[in-house]
Parts: C-alpha cells; structure tokens; sequence
C-alpha cells in the first residue's frame, strides 16, 4: 500500500450544514462562508468549487461546513467538520477551512488527518512495506502506529519531511 501521490485536482467540493433556527438571516451566512471559501481557493490553488448548502432542524442553533476533493490518482482528501462558534464570522469560517483544504493540495497530500489512523492497521497486514503521506501525525496515528507495533511486532518509521511526513511500515 503505498498513498504518497495526491495527483490533480480540479474540482472541490463541499456542505455548508446550517440549522433552520439561522434562517432569519436568509441564505446570507451561506452565502458568505461560500464568498470566503471561493476567494480563498481562487487565490491560492486557482481550483473550482461546488458548495451546497443543507438546512436541518436542530435543537440548537449551529453552522459546520466540510470541504473534499477528488484527485485523478482517486485520493480522496477532506477537512473533516468545521464547525461555526458565535464570536466566529461566516468569512473567517470559510477562510479556516479553505486554507485547510489548500495545505493538502499544495503539499499534495493523499491522506487526510481522519484517514491516516484508520489505514494503519491495513498497512501492518500488508506483506510488502507501505508508505502513506500525511500533512501531519495525529495522537490517534501515534496510538495506532503503537498499537500495530504491538499486536503485530512490525516496526514502523515516521520520516519529517519539509511540510509533511512519510510513515513507512
């Protein structure tokens, strides 16, 4: 298993989940995380995006968006949920989360922070050695690596590279 090559990408996706109690304000918030996201990914990546908005009924009221996109190698990279707070803007929201998205793809990697965890395991039961890239190891990778090691007494290596890791197993 070896994940260490984004590929391109051309297209990002992505939710804007907001709770009908914001429906007061209109489409207005969405539509202002959206401008944000837009303008961030133009500037930096010179991408595309598909926003969509979804209202739900909640209990409470609350704003989470996710962005994901889809290179040609088939990597699917994703912020995971961002969610809004109240001191929060809408613009600073999509701004957090496009500059999320854009450290995947211009470190161009492969494998998402709530991915790398999960494809640990599969890796130590892999015969030949496998390689993910990650922009970053999480406490749940580390656990993960250990636990692995343990179970399976197959070393891993965690290699620093400039703006990302390699982990070899």
């Amino acid at each position: 298993m070896n994940l260490t090559n984004l590929g391109d990408v051309d297209l990002i996706k992505g939710e804007i989940i907001l709770t009908n109690h914001l429906k007061r304000n209109g489409n207005n918030i969405a539509n202002r995380i959206k401008k944000s996201i837009n303008l961030e990914i133009k500037k930096t990546l010179g991408i595309e995006t598909d926003i969509k908005d979804v209202w739900v009924n909640s209990l409470s009221p609350g704003v989470g968006l996710c962005l994901w996109a889809v290179s040609n190698t088939g990597a699917i990279i994703s912020t995971g949920t961002i969610l809004g707070e109240k001191k929060l803007s809408s613009e600073k929201l999509g701004h957090i989360a496009a500059k999320e998205m854009s450290k995947y793809i211009q470190n161009e990697i492969p494998v998402d922070n709530y991915l790398s965890d999960q494809l640990i395991p599969l890796m130590a039961y892999v015969k030949a050695p496998s390689s993910i890239k990650v922009l970053e190891i999480t406490n749940h990778t580390r656990t993960n690596l250990e636990l692995t090691k343990r179970f399976t007494n197959k070393e891993y290596k965690i290699e620093k590279m400039r703006n990302f890791y390699k982990i070899h197993l």
